[in-house]
């Protein structure tokens, strides 16, 4: 056995080793899932006010909320499920705020942000936090799948689960069990990163690809100029096109870049911005990274492993 510690011992001052001539910083150690979720900033259904170049996906998804499906017996039926499936920052968020808007026509509507700390017992307490009528009504949410079900029994409701990460079937199972109660016509629709959330589910996925550029220009003349476009301000238009096809589509990092640009308008500015990248700009100002920073923690351990060796490598500059 002291063999086996001496061993130990000589791997863990060979890594500090490697540690210190790789210059790699000693951090705390991560917090808990729960911990990293109520950091992550939590989403509302208010929709965005510029909203451009998803109108076709919009209708697209309000289509599949209306059509009944065929084919299925009742019990799969209620209620349908809806995923909307992209990667990280391409606005699935921001679409499910237009859907969830527009739908007037259902008895009960609720939203809430799963992220990826998927507690069945705290996501039955946001949907009722955000029923009209059942929010801080003394012990309303002590037993709050059974509230839920009661208060679902019989509606037509419209449920949106966003941000969901988990592909745990027992854990989705659990929670849809008291969705069960609702009338024909019941939908939940999530958004979430992985299609393999959407199998677990056992429901087709729609698919939102990145914005197109059009669209993106207008997304960042908005946040960084108040505008719709570039004619009172022709001599950025350029920088701002450059701009947009660094942001490859993503309207999270159109609109943080905009941010970034907010009010300014000299193009020696907008020049310096188009030049940077993304992850040049300051962490503090940069919503974007947080996702990537999210997406980093669900990556298997051999991926993880391979991202940290290629992060080793200085950047090569022309």
């Amino acid at each position: 056995m002291r063999s086996k510690i001496e061993d130990i011992d000589h791997r863990l001052q060979e890594i500090i080793k490697q540690k210190d001539s790789l210059s790699l910083r000693e951090k705390e150690a991560s917090q808990s899932a729960s911990d990293r979720a109520q950091q992550r900033p939590i989403t509302t259904y208010v929709p965005e006010p510029c909203f451009v170049g998803r109108e076709k996906e919009k209708m697209d998804v309000i289509q599949l909320l209306i059509e009944e499906e065929e084919g299925i017996n009742n019990i799969n039926a209620i209620p349908k499920i809806i995923p909307i499936i992209g990667m990280g920052g391409v606005g699935k968020t921001t679409l499910a705020q237009q859907v969830y808007h527009d739908a007037s026509y259902f008895d009960v509507k609720a939203w809430a942000c799963v992220s990826n700390d998927f507690d069945v017992a705290a996501i039955t307490r946001r949907i009722l936090q955000d029923i009209p009528g059942l929010s801080g009504k003394g012990n309303d949410l002590d037993r709050p799948q059974e509230k839920l079900w009661k208060h679902l029994s019989g509606k037509r409701f419209l449920i949106v689960l966003d941000d969901v990460w988990t592909e745990k079937y027992e854990e989705w199972t659990n929670l849809l069990k008291t969705f069960q109660a609702g009338a024909e016509g019941s939908v939940i629709v999530l958004t979430a990163r992985n299609l393999r959330v959407a199998s677990m589910a056992g429901a087709p996925a729609y698919h939102l690809k990145e914005l197109p550029e059009d669209a993106c220009l207008t997304l960042l003349a908005y946040h960084a100029l108040g505008a719709k476009n570039f004619d009172h301000h022709t001599p950025l238009k350029s920088f701002g096109e450059k701009i947009v096809m660094k942001c490859k589509g993503l309207p999270l990092a159109v609109k943080m870049l905009g941010g970034l640009l907010r009010t300014h308008v000299d193009p020696h500015e907008w020049e310096a911005i188009s030049k940077s990248r993304i992850w040049d700009l300051p962490e503090a100002r940069n919503e974007i990274l947080p996702s990537l920073k999210l997406s980093y923690h669900h990556l298997p351990p051999h991926l993880k492993r391979c991202f940290a060796y290629c992060a080793i490598f200085p950047r090569i500059t022309k």
